[in-house]
C-alpha cells in the first residue's frame, strides 16, 4: 500500500514537528468490500455513504449512550468524526472500501479509554464493527474484520400481488398454519390471494410485523412493517377460485402471513325480513362437516363490533 504507507511517513514528520506527541493520529482502513447486504452478495457501499466513528467511553461495546467525538481544536477533541466511502475508489481504487485520509487524529492527548468503533448505515443495511483501540502516536488501523450487519430497510421494487397456491382447499391447514414473509413497500396497497378455494372455503389468517419469529417461512431478519389488516375483509372471486385480501404498508419492512384456518362453510344465501318486533333470517349453506352450530351475530348502525343475539343448532346426521 504505497498511498498508505507515504501518508503514515507524513504522520510521523508532522508529529515529531508540532506538539502532537500526547495525541494520535491513526489511518482507518479496510480493503474488504462492504456491501448493501449482509451477506457480501450485493453491490459495494459508494461514495455519499457515510462511516462515522463512535468512542466507546463507558467501555462496554457499541450501545445507544455512545457518541462521535466531538469534531474541534479543544482538548481531547478530534478533526474529524465521519468519512466517505468514496475515500477507498480514491485511495485504494476498490469500491465498498474507505482509506481515511485525513488521518482521524487528536493532537492535544490521547483518551484514557481510547476505545472506538465505526458504524456505516446505507444501502438498507447497518454495518457496525467491534470496538478497536488506538494508540498515542502514527498508527494505520486494519479495519476488516469484526464487522457485525443488520438490515435496516427492504428495496422498493416487491410485487403489490402475492399468490398463495392452497392445494387441497380446506385441508391445507389441516397439519397447522401456513407462514409466509412478505416484504411491503411504504405506502402501497399488497392483495393477498389464496386459491383454488370454493366458495365454502374462507381464509382466517393472522398478519405479524416483521419475520425473525423462528417459524418455518418467517424465520429471516427484516425490520417490521407498520401495516393495515382486516380479516373480515377477504373477498372470494368465483371467475378464478380466489380469496383475496389487502394489507396496506406505512413502511418498508415485512409481515409474517400466517394462514390458521380455512373454514368448513359461509353463507351463499341470505335475506332478512322485518316482522313486528323481529327479524326474521333466511339462510342456506354450503355444504360441511363438523359443524355444532351457527351462531347469529348482530352488529347496530355506526358501530363496529358484532354482538351474539342467538344460535341455531346443526342437526347431526
Amino acid at each position: 500500500m504505497k498511498i498508505k504507507m507515504l501518508f503514515i511517513a507524513i504522520a510521523v514528520f508532522a508529529l515529531t514537528s508540532t506538539s502532537f506527541a500526547q495525541g494520535f493520529a491513526a489511518v482507518l482502513y479496510t480493503e474488504s468490500p462492504l456491501t448493501d447486504r449482509c451477506d457480501g452478495s450485493g453491490a459495494p457501499l459508494l461514495g455519499g455513504c457515510l462511516g462515522t466513528v463512535y468512542w466507546d467511553a463507558n467501555g462496554n461495546g457499541p450501545d445507544p449512550l455512545d457518541a462521535p467525538p466531538v469534531v474541534g481544536n479543544g482538548f481531547g477533541q478530534a478533526n474529524w468524526n465521519q468519512f466517505d466511502m468514496q475515500s477507498g475508489i480514491d485511495n485504494l481504487g476498490v469500491e465498498g472500501t474507505f482509506f481515511t485520509d485525513p488521518a482521524f487524529t487528536i493532537s492535544t492527548n490521547v483518551p484514557a479509554l481510547s476505545q472506538y468503533y465505526v458504524v456505516i448505515e446505507c444501502g438498507g443495511v447497518r454495518w457496525t464493527l467491534r470496538v478497536f483501540q488506538i494508540v498515542a502516536g502514527p498508527s494505520d488501523v486494519d479495519l476488516a474484520q469484526g464487522w457485525t450487519c443488520e438490515v435496516t430497510s427492504v428495496p422498493c421494487d416487491e410485487p403489490t400481488q402475492v399468490g398463495i397456491h392452497t392445494v387441497g382447499g380446506r385441508n391445507f391447514v389441516a397439519n397447522g398454519p401456513y407462514y409466509e414473509c412478505i416484504r411491503l413497500c411504504a405506502g402501497t396497497t399488497t392483495l393477498i390471494c389464496l386459491g383454488p378455494l370454493a366458495a365454502d372455503e374462507r381464509p382466517h389468517a393472522l398478519v405479524i410485523p416483521g419475520c425473525s419469529q423462528g417459524l418455518p417461512g418467517c424465520d429471516i431478519e427484516c425490520p417490521p412493517a407498520l401495516f393495515g389488516y382486516d380479516d373480515a375483509g377477504w373477498v372470494y372471486n368465483p371467475t378464478n377460485g380466489t380469496w383475496c385480501n389487502i394489507i396496506v404498508s406505512q413502511n418498508d419492512g415485512c409481515v409474517c402471513f400466517c394462514l390458521e384456518t380455512i373454514e368448513s362453510a359461509i353463507d351463499v344465501n341470505f335475506s332478512a325480513t322485518s316482522l313486528d318486533a323481529k327479524v326474521e333470517l333466511l339462510w342456506t349453506a354450503a355444504s360441511e362437516s363438523n359443524m355444532a352450530r351457527y351462531d347469529v351475530m348482530r352488529r347496530s348502525l355506526g358501530q363496529d363490533n358484532f354482538s351474539k343475539v342467538g344460535e341455531v343448532s346443526v342437526p347431526i346426521v
